[in-house]
């Protein structure tokens, strides 16, 4: 070769790079660009160059990196190009719903909230599914259960390890509750998951805003006026 040589790398949508470098080459992160200019013999190799990614938590299944190389004197530019198809393996991702129906009422015994664990990932869980609750101020949970579910009331904790395919759904829990005679107009209970072989946690929450129905609360007050009298009358 004879002049600069250039090699240049195009990443796929889903990887981002971090690092690319090799021996003797002069390497721009941002551009994903590796020059040099002494010579190569006939039939030889320059250094690897390694170029260092980071995979996308939603990247596909399959992406296509591609690299190219110019300059060096070359006529020939044909064979300038190659391109490195990569199978991504994909991941669970566990998402929660919580849910109620009507409005609840001070006072109230036995209302529910349904927890609905899903798989909205691109491949089955693996290893144990925790689902929390947290109950707000204002309600008492009394029992908390769903098929297959080991739950337990104390901590409002549900897990199992049985694999969830992907776009599949664990069968409901469902949380009962008391609600308090002073409970607030409205309150909000939340549920998370989390385990499962899942790194995308941003989505693990959900909360559910619920109406209270107020209630009447009738006080009373009695009162007199300075001091009676033995033998009074008309106090």
């Amino acid at each position: 070769t004879s002049g600069t040589v250039t090699v240049v790398d195009t990443l796929p949508a889903g990887l981002t790079a971090t690092a690319i470098n090799g021996t003797g080459w002069a390497c721009v992160l941002g551009t994903l660009t590796c020059t040099r200019s002494d010579a190569l013999a006939a039939g030889s190799s320059y250094p690897v160059i390694t170029v260092t990614v980071t995979v996308a938590n939603n990247a596909a299944a399959s992406v296509t990196n591609s690299a190219s190389v110019s300059g060096g004197g070359q006529t020939n530019t044909a064979n300038d190009t190659d391109s490195d198809p990569t199978t991504i393996n994909q991941l669970p991702d566990l998402t929660i719903n919580k849910s109620h129906v009507g409005n609840f009422t001070q006072g109230q015994v036995g209302a529910t909230y349904s927890i609905t664990a899903t798989n909205s990932g691109l491949a089955a869980t693996s290893g144990t599914v925790t689902v929390t609750d947290a109950l707000p101020a204002g309600l008492t949970a009394t029992a908390i259960s769903g098929t297959g579910w080991t739950c337990v009331l104390g901590t409002l904790t549900c897990t199992r390890s049985d694999a969830l395919a992907a776009g599949s759904s664990y069968p409901v829990i469902t949380v009962t509750v008391t609600v308090a005679n002073n409970a607030a107009a409205s309150v909000t209970n939340s549920a998370s998951v989390s385990g499962g072989g899942q790194i995308i946690t941003t989505n693990d929450t959900d909360s559910d805003p619920t109406t209270i129905n107020q209630l009447a609360d009738l006080t009373i007050t009695k009162t007199h006026v300075g001091n009676f009298t033995q033998g009074q009358v008309g106090a």
